[in-house]
């Protein structure tokens, strides 16, 4: 809820690699899925997340830094894990130049200031698997390596749990 006790619906902007890629990426998420009992979501790059506000002026501003951003592409960096929910096992993706541009292209468009570094990834699992268990799993995913080329910017609702989460809005790149 908000301040005013009022819903508030969150929402992230994603950016979604092209098909290859989500193949490759939706295969994994489904097998640590089945290993760790976590939930199966659209693989993506989160662009910005944490998002309130009303769905027609998001949807606006999600196709403003699609048509900003144009093509874009990141360099994968390994499979790494935290021990955090929503960054339990997931590819690292280099912060480049371009990959932070496009972060600041759409805090800037969405007037959303935060002091929160940007940490570009590909998640493949959410989940509170304890360490060993995550390493054990991480050695057996095949190398995400080389360049992806992002093909949509797509707007999430992610209120509620990951299996309620809903594309709202789909913008191509390039």
């Amino acid at each position: 809820m908000g301040d005013n006790g009022v819903y508030q619906e969150a929402f992230s902007i994603w950016l979604i690699p092209e098909p290859g890629i989500s193949a490759m990426a939706r295969e994994q998420i489904g097998i640590l899925a089945g290993k760790l009992g976590s939930p199966i979501f659209e693989p993506h790059v989160t662009l910005v997340g944490g998002i309130t506000g009303a769905r027609e002026p998001l949807i606006a501003a999600t196709q403003d830094i699609a048509k900003s951003i144009g093509n874009i592409e990141a360099e994968f960096d390994g499979i790494s894990g935290l021990d955090e929910y929503f960054k339990s096992i997931f590819v690292r993706i280099k912060k480049t130049r371009m990959m932070q541009l496009a972060n600041e292209v759409a805090k800037r468009r969405l007037g959303w200031e935060t002091s929160k570094d940007y940490m570009p990834h590909m998640s493949l699992a959410y989940s509170d698997a304890d360490a060993s268990k995550k390493q054990e799993l991480m050695a057996a995913i095949p190398a995400f390596s080389g360049v992806c080329k992002f093909v949509r910017l797509d707007l999430y609702s992610t209120t509620g749990n990951v299996g309620e989460w809903k594309r709202i809005a789909e913008f191509s790149l390039g």
